[in-house]
């Protein structure tokens, strides 16, 4: 069963549920559903991190979709200031591998004021074995990573945080709304994870991730779609 620990600190409070947010596939079993993969072969995803409307950082998705697997690349950079002196950075790097709609491995580097922490998630069925900072543990499904799809999934899952933390959420669907980026209207699907903080999540028909908003210290931290470029070919 996944952990449940004490209260997470003020960082943890405010880019913890940008890694563990409802957006990835169940390692359980649950593939995605046909045309739920938008993105075409080599898509980069930009989303801006804000904290009270104020830019504080980006994340990064590369997709490239080859015969056998998709890859993900994820690359995070945060920085929070408070009084004109910077409280925190943190940077975030990693690398999927998905086969037929599962994870089958991700490796990811995070760091957090000086503290590094190595996260390595491998499939082995029936379980999944999670090591952080060198130590493993198996870990049974359904499982949920970061990614910038709509995954096939409800009920309760466990999430794993850029620390390789494990908490269980339940995703809640509700009904479309409209959305206004990059000066366009765009009819949005909202969903709400509900854990230890209720988090907003709204995706576009096509199944694309385009905005997250959840509260943390009486503070309103979105992250928003805000480029979708096309990768070029190797040697291209």
């Amino acid at each position: 069963m996944p952990d449940r620990r004490s209260r997470p600190g003020l960082l943890h409070l405010i880019l913890a549920p940008l890694f563990k947010i409802f957006l990835g596939l169940l390692l359980g079993g649950a593939a995605l559903s046909g045309g739920a993969v938008p993105a075409p072969e080599g898509t980069r995803l930009t989303y801006v991190v804000t904290r009270d409307g104020k830019p504080i950082g980006e994340y990064r998705f590369t997709l490239e979709d080859l015969p056998d697997r998709r890859e993900v690349t994820v690359a995070m950079t945060v920085k929070v200031k408070m009084l004109f002196l910077t409280v925190y950075e943190a940077e975030h790097s990693r690398h999927d591998v998905w086969i037929d709609g599962r994870l089958e491995r991700s490796q990811g580097r995070s760091t957090y004021i000086g503290n590094a922490f190595e996260v390595d998630l491998a499939r082995q069925d029936p379980a999944y074995v999670l090591t952080v900072n060198g130590t493993p543990r198996a870990l049974n499904g359904p499982v949920m990573t970061f990614v910038p799809w709509w995954p096939a999934v409800s009920g309760e899952v466990a999430q794993i945080s850029e620390k390789g933390r494990v908490d269980l959420a339940t995703i809640e669907p509700g009904g479309n709304e409209t959305l206004t980026l990059g000066g366009k209207a765009i009819t949005a699907r909202k969903y709400t994870l509900l854990g230890h903080r209720p988090e907003e999540l709204w995706y576009d028909e096509q199944g694309t991730l385009l905005q997250v908003r959840y509260r943390s210290k009486g503070s309103v931290i979105e992250l928003r779609l805000s480029e979708t470029a096309p990768v070029p070919a190797p040697g291209a």
